[in-house]
């Protein structure tokens, strides 16, 4: 794109975007901060300008983020990186929404010192000063929520009352922007349902590294569950270790469970095993490959990075329908139950999976298939880019 911004009146031929974000991977750990590290890396592989605005994070030293350590001198050729510190954790009820808006507001400042971009990616709550107070041209703000539990299913009062304190912010922010990013599913109708028209509404679903993909040759004597994730209420860990202890004792089974859960919250059973949070690329992905079907008993989700990396690995998936979860889940590569997740369900359709082995396998050939073919990084990062460059013409 060829644009004249501001009292510069810098031009440049190529596309320039802003990416503001609370973090990327692997200088701060999570599914969104990941997300944003693919969004930064693709799109500076295919030529697009990239103001990145993060957050420093505390696993790797300021000269190491300040450098972009994580990325390659050909895609830092592309790469603006502008660092901040996340304002510290308070004590008070909403003190992340007041973090936040903090962290917005340095975002803000910092923005308004560099040439205007073509087109700004927000995550979170990031955008939330500068839609209070638009700089003069400012350029299209497509927000980006990922799971939009706040208006999924809920459990425990904690959870109630944080979504309750988010709701009203997100929803002004969606309506603020002038386009609002969706993983698809049940998300854009969730969007739609808080005043976003479906116009606004930009559908692009998460994605997996070339890399990643293998599909894995196991034999299966005995058929292999595993759940990958934190321990969290909302993860509907509880149910899914209900319906295992239900389970019959002869059934040719076995669960794993990879991910931070504390020893208190792990179940004493047979058949269960633990491998704690797993930090190797490597180590997670030999894992995986020694499993057959990952299960997702969530009550809300946006597009879970362990369904793409199971299934980009070749397992199958049980899931609760939550999220976007139905563009990666369907007849053919796995098995969807209805939210929020019930016991008796769960332990029935374990059973059920069990029992016929040959669809395993189906199931497993055509997740390989879905994902290799339609959630690959850089196809979705040029949908997207010819999408954006659409938009600002």
């Amino acid at each position: 794109m060829v644009q004249e911004y501001g009292a510069d009146c810098q031009i440049h031929a190529s596309m320039k975007l802003s990416l503001l974000t609370d973090g990327i991977t692997p200088y701060v750990t999570g599914g969104m901060q990941k997300h944003s590290y693919c969004l930064a890396r693709y799109f500076a592989l295919q030529g697009v300008d990239i103001d990145l605005y993060h957050d420093y994070g505390s696993l790797f030293s300021r000269k190491e983020v300040d450098e972009l350590s994580v990325f390659s001198p050909s895609e830092k050729e592309h790469i603006n990186g502008i660092a901040f510190d996340f304002p510290p954790p308070g004590k008070l009820p909403g003190h992340y929404l007041r973090r936040s808006k903090s962290f917005a507001k340095m975002l803000r400042e910092a923005f308004l010192e560099q040439p205007l971009p073509d087109f700004i990616v927000a995550k979170g709550f990031t955008p939330w000063s500068l839609l209070d107070d638009r700089p003069a041209n400012c350029p299209p703000i497509g927000v980006k929520f990922h799971g939009m539990n706040m208006f999924q299913t809920l459990t425990g009062t904690r959870g109630k009352l944080e979504a309750a304190m988010f709701r009203p912010v997100v929803r002004k922010l969606m309506r603020s922007s002038d386009y609002v990013f969706s993983y698809g599913g049940r998300i854009t109708e969730i969007i739609e349902e808080q005043g976003v028209p479906l116009e606004q509404i930009l559908e692009f679903p998460s994605g997996i590294e070339s890399d990643w993909l293998e599909r894995s040759e196991r034999e299966m004597e005995e058929v292999r569950f595993i759940y990958v994730g934190r321990y969290e209420r909302l993860k509907g860990i509880e149910e899914l270790y209900t319906a295992i202890r239900t389970l019959p004792a002869d059934l040719n089974t076995s669960f794993s469970f990879v991910g931070p859960i504390p020893e208190d919250k792990r179940m004493d059973h047979p058949r269960v095993k633990y491998y704690g949070q797993v930090s190797s690329r490597q180590d997670l992905r030999a894992i995986y490959q020694e499993h057959d079907v990952l299960v997702s008993t969530s009550y809300s989700e946006g597009m879970p990075n362990a369904i793409l990396e199971a299934m980009g690995l070749g397992l199958t998936t049980f899931s609760t329908d939550t999220g976007a979860v139905r563009a990666l889940v369907n007849e053919k590569t796995g098995w969807l139950i209805e939210s929020p997740p019930d016991p008796e369900r769960i332990a029935a359709v374990l059973q059920e999976i069990v029992s016929d082995k040959t669809e395993i396998e189906q199931r497993k050939a055509s997740a390989f298939d879905h994902i290799d073919k339609n959630f690959r990084w850089e196809t979705i990062i040029s949908q997207m880019k010819q999408r954006i460059e659409g938009l600002i013409k």
